[in-house]
């Protein structure tokens, strides 16, 4: 018991000192090691806040609208690579974004500029597409698969749906694509 403690009892020396020499030895200080890694792990994090580069204050809005952009870029891979599923989760997130930037909007007259030209490239793609499937169709009798079909046009329901509050910066966008 007094070695587990860390001390020596150098009072008796009987046979029970003995049986703890059989005993493994038990480090005295459990919290060195540990001492040692906080230290260590101390020492690497302040290393490297002071190496790195300096932070960069973002306010909310910025960051909203980053990220709006960052979607609009996903949805353009999507509409290369004709993902209608993807394209269905992009436009409700891009959605949502711009619904939680409602003050901002408000404030600044309506929705930015690229956010509708993307709203106006989503539609003349759904169009587009329409189109060009509605002539396979007929000239070929070649289609989409069910699923993507039903994907195909849950898209271009809800794109058709949820433009219309947009639809006068819409038809501006289309007459003058430049501006």
């Amino acid at each position: 018991q007094s070695r587990f403690w860390g001390g020596d009892s150098s009072s008796s020396a009987s046979d029970s000192d003995d049986d703890d020499d059989e005993q493994p030895q038990v480090p005295t200080t459990a919290t060195a090691p540990r001492g040692g890694m906080r230290a260590r792990w101390a020492e690497e994090s302040s290393s490297d806040e002071s190496a790195g580069a300096k932070r960069k204050v973002v306010s909310h809005t910025d960051k909203r609208l980053d990220q709006l952009v960052e979607q609009i870029k996903v949805m353009k891979n999507h509409m290369k690579i004709d993902d209608f599923a993807k394209l269905i989760t992009d436009y409700d997130a891009m959605l949502k974004m711009l619904d939680k930037l409602k003050g901002v909007i408000e404030r600044d007259g309506g929705p930015p500029n690229y956010f509708i030209k993307a709203l106006t490239n989503l539609e003349v793609y759904c169009d587009r597409l329409h189109q060009e499937l509605q002539e396979k169709k007929a000239s070929t009798g070649e289609r989409l698969s069910e699923n993507r079909q039903k994907a195909f046009n849950t898209l271009r329901a809800r794109v058709r749906k949820q433009n219309k509050s947009f639809q006068e910066q819409i038809d501006h966008c289309k007459e003058h694509p430049s501006d």
